[in-house]
């Protein structure tokens, strides 16, 4: 039992250095979010999403004026520092880049771009949402999505 609350403790402390590099993207603007999906216990698979919203002041006329949070177009570049050194921390923890995409519009489209892991910051492109998300055992991403029929999968 004193193994299982040290393994606990250890995913636990996982997401907290997580969100603790994070924090330098929201001292800057920026909003962060982490999904987790978890296998027998433990963080299997972690997306981070990240994005800038702006404060617009509506003015209706009159006196009713009231805010309006939307998001934010944001070069990469602004959050290249923190998500190379998130890269390292979860690597060194046993996760692996998975994928990685933008959503942006491009040729008059919105929609979500995936990026080349091998390059996945490029400089002066310009987003609305970062994603990026990491793997410990792509092996069980694809027993989850199979299901039942996942007994023949070898890796």
């Amino acid at each position: 039992m004193r193994y299982l609350k040290i393994f606990e403790d250890f995913n636990n402390n996982i997401l907290l250095d997580v969100n603790d590099i994070l924090l330098e993207l929201e001292d800057i603007g920026f909003t962060t979010n982490i999904i987790t999906q978890d296998y027998k216990g433990s963080p299997n698979k972690i997306v981070i999403t990240i994005s800038k919203e702006k404060n617009i002041i509506e003015d209706e006329g009159g006196e009713d004026e009231h805010i309006v949070t939307e998001q934010s177009d944001f070069n990469l570049s602004e959050i290249e520092d923190v998500v190379l050194r998130l890269r390292s921390f979860l690597e060194t923890s046993g996760f692996n880049l998975f994928h990685c995409d933008y959503y942006t519009m491009i040729d008059g489209k919105n929609g979500f771009f995936s990026i080349k892991k091998e390059n996945f910051i490029i400089p002066n492109l310009i987003a609305d949402e970062f994603r990026i998300s990491f793997v410990k055992d792509v092996s069980i991403l694809l027993k989850q999505a199979l299901g039942s029929n996942a007994n023949n999968i070898h890796t």
